[in-house]
């Protein structure tokens, strides 16, 4: 037979006793941290750090901050929480000028709004007046410059229309390199060819270009200008490419004559 264990009252009373002076003392850490809670939301809702006192903008270039802010309607009378993210998109997303947004909430009292714009992939020119031109082929006539200088392309004699929608295109697929080479774009249709492009470069060439497929036939002008020691026209008008040297003739015209690479 097995002994079984015998536990007096003795042993017992002790633990009793202990467990319940524990008690109480839970009780009371209890209240004082729900004491302590209780304020700080108070302080939270009633004052103002539960409301926004921090905007922050990211990735913008052509807005401002404070225009983007704006465009998000959001004020520092905002309460943190009630605030909500979908419509600070929305509203933001108003602006022709942007693609996507992208809003977090940063506790406390701080939110961050992410925008994503349109690139803009040149200027079209009208007398001293540049304006904008996106990727998706809308020119934004009310971010117009007048008699400023722009970093990007500058295009001539283009109006809007499916040429100038088609070519926008064409400029957002150049790669960065290419693209900072391109100075100005001067539309030259001939009777020929009504998409004929005539590209002025920072490196000193001229090259004549159809629109169609614009951007993949720019592909070879890196080495083109790696090759040569001089500048001149580069003619890729048709599948072949031809490169001829500047001359002027005696009257002061450029004539030139065209070589097959």
């Amino acid at each position: 037979m097995t002994k079984k264990k015998l536990v007096t009252i003795n042993t017992r009373v002790p633990r009793i006793k202990e467990e319940k002076k524990k008690n109480p003392n839970r009780r009371l850490i209890f209240v004082i941290l729900c004491f302590f809670v209780a304020i700080c939301l108070v302080l939270y809702f009633e004052f103002s750090l539960g409301r926004i006192s921090y905007i922050e903008v990211e990735g913008n270039s052509l807005l401002t901050d404070r225009e983007v802010v704006v465009l998000s309607k959001v004020t520092q009378n905002d309460s943190f929480l009630e605030l909500s993210t979908n419509q600070i998109r929305r509203n933001v997303m108003e602006s022709s000028e942007i693609k996507s947004v992208e809003v977090d909430k940063v506790f406390p009292n701080k939110v961050i709004i992410n925008v994503t714009e349109y690139e803009i992939v040149g200027y079209l020119v009208e007398e001293n007046i540049l304006k904008p031109l996106t990727e998706d082929g809308r020119i934004l006539g009310d971010r117009a410059v007048e008699n400023q200088p722009v970093q990007g392309i500058l295009l001539y004699d283009f109006e809007q229309g499916d040429i100038l929608q088609e070519l926008s295109g064409e400029l957002s697929k150049l790669s960065a390199s290419i693209k900072n080479s391109i100075s100005e774009i001067h539309y030259t249709p001939t009777e020929l060819n009504e998409f004929l492009l005539n590209v002025y470069t920072n490196e000193g060439f001229r090259v004549i270009v159809p629109i169609q497929n614009f951007a993949e036939r720019m592909l070879v002008y890196p080495s083109i200008v790696q090759s040569r020691e001089e500048a001149g026209i580069i003619n890729l008008e048709t599948d072949g490419v031809f490169v001829t040297p500047f001359q002027q003739n005696a009257e002061g015209e450029e004539e030139n004559t065209e070589n097959e690479e």
